[in-house]
């Protein structure tokens, strides 16, 4: 028998707009054809999406479904089959045509055709259109059969007679009963058109639309139908009526013949909602609107907010279905408005750290204060205002200017090299009514020659002309000299060689000289050297080591020693000891307070004029070893003020008052190596040894002021002017410096 050919061919139609892909293992984009993204991919997405795809979330998809399997494509919103969807063959929108007895299919090489049983692509023409029980090609293309011969169209044979049942039409043993070509009658052939199926039963031409195509014009099996003219919309059900329906439900209708309750959009995730559906706008509060799987996006519900920077954090809640608002929180004491009510920390007694002025009752005074609002928003202690350095009791503690004073800055009075540091060499003194200070002390230079030099200095401690040299001498035992005023000129006395010395130096600076020499005792059989004095002249104080040792004592006025020196105290043995002191205050008048430390730890009073001295008698005699520093005497008071240190008690430094009769009757706890008494009683007590520091008490009571003032590091006098400040003198080895402390 003769080969015949296969019933289903392939044909490339390019002619008839078939696309050919350049691959369909996992969805390749066609030549010339389909839909890309701008720039092909979304960079939210790894690996990057698919043309036609778009990319939600870190997802890629397509409509709303999912992503795109390898071999299908994202078109119109639906995943098609690239080697199978006739109308997305190899691409979106690459359709498939039919021909002549043949339909239209789709596979991995791209469009081809599949003849109707019985029929044939037997020429160039495009479908089907050779029937293979006819006489010219009987079972196959170009197979005639022999003169006579007839073609059994029921077994596509030649045969001699044709079988009962047929009858002959145009060479061939027809059934006309079921022939395509001559249904019911030789010649009547069943034509469909394109994309349809033909069928002929009991001589009867039937037609059906092939695959998704429909015949929505209603002319198939009409002369001149176009067929099954195209695929219809996928439609789904849409009960709510919102223009989305569900992808479970779906059917195919030509264009204008679904109800209302279809739709051409899917992704409806609530179809009984008609605000849910796919790009509806979210409502703050409510579910999926938009049907992407998120609710309440865009609205950050729970984020934080705060009324203003530094508030307590609010949260984020719905105000309508397209607003939030912060939900504020309680209001707690942090000094913000926590509940945005226009108030910081309402509902509390006061705003925290705020203050306000309050009636402040100190121990001396009421004045106005000022209390702040604390970390509970409660009110705190009214305190009283700053102490004010302006000669008032600003805190009504008792106290003026208590804690008010300053340093100022150091001004240099003098410089020589001294030949000891510490107090050693280095005295001063100042004489109100002249406004003028005077610091002597001895230099030595790089020869070990010896001097005493004078510098003279105003009540800011700035030095008033040049430095005078007082004395020129050798080297020797150096005792501190002594320095006072004597009613006319600065009289400054020292131990030389011969003994007592004295230089005086007016009061411009202008003449210096060696004044004579006052006792016999010399250099090295004379220690503590002191003087006072005033405007009626003054006294000299020091220990002689002679034997019999004792304490020696003269009044020095203008010049002139009045009388002669007078032994106040006599001491037992030749030696004094280190502890052994002295001090001198002027009483006014002519008059001074000479104090001595005896032999059995007892401070004895003298008082000394131009005419004699008187003994006082004892004015502490507790037994304790002491050092006696420093004296001065209050004229208003009528007090005699005597600093000492009690070595017994661990070298606590104290101050005793005496009175007019000699007797001490209060003591304050004070290193005392310095007095300075101002004209108001209060005066203030200097330790010079170590690490120096002032106290001042209070004129009324003597109690000390709730302040301590560190000074210099180097030892220094202390001068109380009469401007209310004080005046530090300070020396070191190569300086002598001033430092005024008072009111800035």
């Amino acid at each position: 028998m003769p080969i015949r050919p296969a019933l289903l061919l392939f044909a490339f139609l390019s002619l008839t707009g078939c696309t050919t892909l350049t691959s369909f293992e996992g969805y390749a984009t066609a030549t010339d054809g389909g839909v890309d993204q701008p720039d092909g991919s979304v960079s939210e997405c790894e690996p990057a999406c698919g043309p036609g795809e778009v990319c939600e979330e870190g997802l890629c998809r397509c409509g709303f479904g999912e992503a795109c399997t390898s071999g299908s494509a994202c078109c119109d919103g639906t995943c098609a089959e690239l080697a199978g969807d006739v109308v997305n063959c190899g691409g979106c929108g690459v359709a498939c045509e039919s021909g002549p007895r043949a339909l239209a299919v789709c596979g991995v090489d791209g469009c081809g055709l599949e003849c109707t049983d019985g029929f044939a692509d037997c020429n160039d023409a495009p479908g089907c259109e050779s029937d293979l029980a006819s006489a010219e090609s009987c079972g196959g293309c170009g197979i005639r059969c022999e003169d006579g011969e007839l073609c059994d169209g029921s077994t596509r044979t030649c045969v001699s007679t044709c079988p009962p049942g047929t009858e002959v039409c145009d060479g061939a043993c027809v059934d006309t009963a079921t022939s395509l070509a001559s249904c019911g009658a030789c010649g009547r052939a069943c034509v469909g058109g394109a994309n349809a199926t033909e069928v002929c039963s009991a001589g009867t031409c039937a037609f059906a639309c092939a695959g998704e195509f429909f015949d929505c014009d209603g002319d198939l099996g009409a002369v001149g139908s176009n067929g099954c003219e195209l695929v219809p919309s996928t439609y789904y059900a849409d009960a709510d009526g919102d223009g989305f329906g569900v992808d479970t439900t779906t059917m195919r209708s030509c264009p204008g013949t679904a109800s209302a309750d279809w739709a051409t959009r899917a992704g409806d995730c609530d179809d009984g909602a008609p605000m849910t559906h796919p790009g509806a706008p979210e409502r703050c509060g409510g579910g999926d609107e938009n049907c992407d799987s998120n609710t309440d996006e865009g609205f950050d519900l729970g984020g934080s907010c705060e009324c203003e920077p530094g508030a307590a954090q609010g949260v984020l809640v719905c105000a309508t279905e397209s607003a939030t608002e912060c939900s504020y929180p309680t209001e707690i004491c942090n000094a913000r408005d926590d509940d945005c009510d226009g108030n910081a920390d309402n509902g509390f007694a006061c705003v925290r750290d705020e203050t306000e002025a309050c009636t402040y009752t100190g121990s001396a005074c009421v004045t106005t204060g000022a209390r702040a609002c604390g970390a509970s928003c409660a009110w705190e202690i009214c305190e009283p205002p700053t102490e004010l350095c302006d000669g008032m009791d600003t805190d009504c503690d008792g106290f003026v200017d208590d804690g008010a004073l300053t340093m100022g800055a150091p001004v240099l009075v003098g410089s020589a090299p001294m030949p000891v540091s510490g107090s050693r060499g280095f005295a001063a003194a100042w004489e109100p009514s002249i406004s003028q200070g005077a610091a002597v002390w001895w230099t030595i230079s790089p020869s070990f020659e010896v001097d005493m030099r004078l510098a003279r200095f105003d009540e800011t401690g700035r030095p008033i002309g040049a430095t005078t040299l007082v004395w020129l001498g050798e080297w020797g035992e150096f005792v501190d000299p002594a320095v006072a005023w004597d009613g006319s000129a600065w009289a400054v006395f020292y131990p030389s060689a011969d003994g007592l010395g004295v230089a005086r130096v007016d009061a411009d600076g202008s003449t210096a000289r060696v004044a004579g020499r006052l006792s016999e005792a010399g250099a090295p059989l004379m220690e503590h050297l002191v003087a006072a004095g005033g405007p009626d002249g003054a006294a000299v104080l020091y220990y002689d080591r002679r034997s019999p040792a004792g304490l020696r004592a003269g009044v020095y006025r203008d010049g002139t020693l009045r009388g002669s020196f007078r032994t106040l105290l006599d001491l037992a043995g030749p030696s004094v000891s280190p502890r052994r002191s002295a001090a001198i205050a002027d009483l006014g008048g002519g008059a001074f307070a000479a104090l001595v430390l005896d032999d059995a730890e007892a401070i004895r009073r003298f008082d000394l004029d131009a005419t004699g001295a008187v003994a006082r008698g004892v004015i502490v005699a507790d037994g304790a070893r002491k050092r006696l520093d420093s004296t001065v005497f209050d004229r208003g008071s009528g007090e005699l003020l005597v600093g000492y240190t009690d070595i017994d008690a661990g070298g606590v430094g104290r101050v005793a008052f005496v009175d007019s009769a000699g007797t001490a009757n209060a003591f304050a706890e004070a290193s005392a190596d310095n007095l300075a008494l101002l004209a108001d009683g209060t005066f203030a007590a200097a330790r010079n040894t170590g690490s120096s520091a002032v106290s001042r008490f209070r004129a009324s009571d003597r109690q000390p002021f709730p302040e301590s003032i560190v000074a210099a590091e180097t030892p220094f006098a202390i001068l109380a002017l009469s401007s209310g400040s004080y005046l530090l003198i300070e020396a070191s080895r190569t300086t002598v410096v001033s430092q005024l402390l008072g009111c800035p």
